[in-house]
């Protein structure tokens, strides 16, 4: 027996471990991803870069058959969002202009701010001159990243 076939018998017998015993394999994960933060940060970008289409749909289907957590996830970022900018200065002094900026949004697009309000390394203010209009499939690819150019 070679070493893929080796591979293959063993996947075999995980899958049927993991099927019998759920709550522990997810408990193992869960320890694993705590005790190795880095390489499960690389893994999952790995996995979203070559699988976007696959993750999208997992996460639909999680969504629908979730609902009440999913709300809940929603209204709580919408909350965190909120309080962020109601913090800023800048941003009630400059609310017409950015409302009137909401109201002139083209149909199919998106209002997107050019520096995230809450990004991995930078954090922009929801002013005017931070607003943009983005076609809304790319402004969901995107999502809190910038780059300068």
């Amino acid at each position: 027996m070679d070493a893929a076939e080796k591979r293959a018998r063993n996947k075999i017998a995980v899958d049927k471990w993991r099927a019998a015993n759920k709550e522990k394999a997810n408990a193992n994960s869960l320890k694993w991803a705590q005790e190795n933060k880095d390489r499960k940060r690389e893994y999952d970008a790995k996995r979203r870069a070559e699988h976007p289409a696959k993750l999208s749909e997992e996460f639909k289907r999680w969504a629908s058959s979730n609902k009440d957590i999913h709300l809940a996830h929603v209204k709580a970022s919408n909350v965190r969002r909120k309080r962020l900018i109601a913090g800023q200065a800048l941003s009630k002094a400059f609310a017409r202009q950015t409302a009137e900026f909401y109201r002139n949004c083209p149909h199919g697009f998106h209002v997107d701010h050019v520096v995230p309000l809450r990004g991995d390394s930078v954090s922009g203010l929801h002013v005017p001159w931070n607003l943009q209009y983005l076609p809304a499939i790319e402004n969901l690819k995107k999502s809190n990243s910038w780059h300068s150019n």
